[in-house]
């Protein structure tokens, strides 16, 4: 039996992406919590769906089926000390650490 991987649940995604830079408008369409997924040397991450808005796909650089695995070099799943480092510092850019088409990338959010 395959162990069940961490979730991130709704009201967390949200707070997140809300701290990335999101509008409530488009925090609003957002209607379920991502899936967890492994990337390709098995670190856990929360792969982006087709249901997230085109506009804040854009905005945070972000394409459907990227995988976010580190924010600011934190692993996602460790959601509420990615939360107290945004609110520590609300001028820092931001480090998306993402496997997008089985390669690495970083990604820098301007704030």
């Amino acid at each position: 039996q395959t162990p069940k991987l961490p979730q991130i649940d709704l009201k967390l995604y949200k707070d997140i992406a809300r701290e990335l830079g999101a509008p409530e408008f488009i925090l609003s369409a957002i209607q379920e919590a991502p899936k967890t997924e492994r990337d390709r040397v098995g670190r856990l991450g929360i792969k982006i769906g087709d249901s997230v808005p085109v506009l804040l796909l854009n905005q945070l650089s972000l394409t459907p089926n990227d995988i976010i695995i580190n924010v600011q070099g934190v692993s996602i799943f460790e959601s509420k000390e990615i939360l107290l480092k945004f609110k520590s510092d609300k001028k820092t850019d931001i480090l998306l650490e993402i496997e997008r088409n089985k390669k690495l990338k970083a990604i820098r959010i301007f704030r």
